[in-house]
């Protein structure tokens, strides 16, 4: 990858509505996104012009009694990120 690109989706509404970026953090093949306190971690890897993410770990709870793990692979596993433009 070689460098490290800004995501569209980094803005998350907090409970009061407001917008928060969450802060990143890569160290070789891993990505620490963290939150408010929490964090996932994710394995990235490029796939000739595809970006993969696989969901290592997180530090969150269950969210009404789903883990977070569900969340993760619904919203960044279940296709691949593309260059835009």
């Amino acid at each position: 990858m070689g460098e490290c690109a800004q995501s569209e989706i980094a803005l998350v509404p907090g409970p009061d509505r407001s917008t928060r970026r969450p802060q990143f953090e890569v160290d070789g093949d891993t990505v620490v996104v963290s939150h408010e306190g929490d964090s996932n971690t994710y394995r990235w890897a490029v796939d000739g012009e595809a970006l993969k993410l696989t969901w290592l770990e997180t530090t969150y709870g269950r969210n009404q009694g789903i883990p977070e793990q569900v969340f993760q692979r619904a919203l960044y596993m279940t296709a691949d990120f593309r260059r835009a433009g």
